[in-house]
């Protein structure tokens, strides 16, 4: 059995201290060793850290990482194409896509951490449940991240009917969102009387819920599960402890199950919001938080760009990854759990610091160049 494999099956979502440390550095180890061997944009990369292996007793910090925009310019799997059982793309709100390759092993090792990560937080039940997914229906749009995403958190419960409200208008060739459709939608699944989940972009949530006058009242197993942003409608974006009230009175739904989620396509790993609203790091990835300017890690309270690490990915050497999102990190939080938070300030921007963190095209420049050398 892999460590990647023994980290997912040995310890709880959130476990925390040497142990799950050790088990975590020798995962990486490991990935880092295959990724080495079997791609060679990664092996440059590692090469101009001055690192060809990782050992478990190299600190978190000394690892070298990936810039996320590189994944927008190059095809990066470390396996070979028939191998691949699954693209996964990001929605591609800011003009360029990140493509994420899955092979058996890598989506075999999703499939075991989502439930796992959503079961500790009181989310997996055997109990019949209605969807109402403000994504894109993963019939037509097969490769988008966050529709694949949805399927899986469909899965967490045993499910009654799902109802995607981005729906691909064939005439047009877009999606088009229907908000009176939706909004019967609700009121067809309150007569059920099954708990609801809600799951996908808070925008639209907003956009059909706020103007309701009349309250629903759901069992109180039902929850409302955010995640992907406000994205394009950055301008609309409300904040989370208004978002909360807004859905508690619209669906009587307790705010503890009011849960939003932060993840990238590029990672994979779910980050889902406590009872305290943090980010809580599960023990299948570690975070780092670097200054934009000096690249140095910052202490908690500070903040910086936020660095992600995980052994799961297999077949995409996307193990350390440098994104272009401000955070600051956390340590002690009052919801009980022991391992660190993190909170997201915004979304960083790669020209807001191209003065001091090169680029994907310029990472990729200086790699070549040193081939050639």
């Amino acid at each position: 059995m892999s460590k990647t494999d023994i980290l997912i099956d040995r310890y709880k979502p959130y476990a925390a201290g040497l142990e799950p440390d050790q088990a975590f550095a020798a995962a990486m180890a490991e990935e880092f060793a295959f990724h080495y061997r079997n791609n060679a944009v990664f092996r440059r990369n590692a090469d101009s850290f001055g690192i060809k292996k990782i050992t478990p007793s190299l600190p978190f910090k000394d690892y070298p990482y990936l810039f996320v925009d590189l994944f927008k310019s190059r095809r990066m799997c470390s396996v070979p194409a028939n191998a691949v059982k699954l693209r996964l793309s990001s929605s591609g709100t800011g003009g360029r896509k990140s493509f994420h390759y899955l092979d058996s092993i890598s989506l075999n090792r999703i499939l075991r951490i989502v439930p796992l990560i959503f079961g500790s937080h009181g989310l997996v039940s055997d109990e019949k449940c209605n969807y109402i997914c403000f994504t894109y229906d993963p019939k037509v749009a097969k490769e988008v991240g966050t529709a694949f995403s949805d399927k899986l958190l469909t899965g967490l419960t045993k499910r009654a009917a799902v109802y995607y409200t981005l729906k691909f208008d064939q005439a047009a060739g877009e999606f088009r969102f229907d908000e009176e459709e939706c909004a019967e939608k609700f009121e067809a699944f309150h007569k059920t009387g099954l708990p609801l989940r809600v799951l996908g972009f808070p925008a639209y949530i907003w956009k059909v819920l706020s103007c309701r006058k009349k309250p629903f009242r759901f069992p109180e197993s039902s929850a409302v599960i955010t995640g992907g942003g406000w994205k394009l409608h950055t301008g609309a974006q409300v904040p989370k402890a208004e978002f909360k009230r807004m859905i508690a009175e619209k669906l009587g739904i307790d705010p503890v199950r009011i849960i939003d989620t932060y993840g990238m396509v590029e990672h994979g790993i779910p980050y889902i919001d406590c009872e305290c609203d943090h980010f809580h790091i599960p023990v299948y990835s570690r975070v780092l938080v670097r200054d934009p300017l000096t690249m140095e890690i910052v202490p908690p309270g500070s903040d910086g760009l936020l660095q992600l690490m995980s052994p799961y990915m297999h077949s995409f050497p996307a193990i350390s990854l440098l994104s272009t999102d401000r955070v600051q990190l956390g340590e002690k939080c009052a919801c009980g759990r022991k391992t660190p938070w993190f909170e997201v300030l915004g979304r960083g921007g790669v020209k807001k610091h191209k003065g001091c963190a090169v680029t994907a095209a310029e990472l990729l420049a200086r790699m070549e160049e040193k081939k050639d050398a």
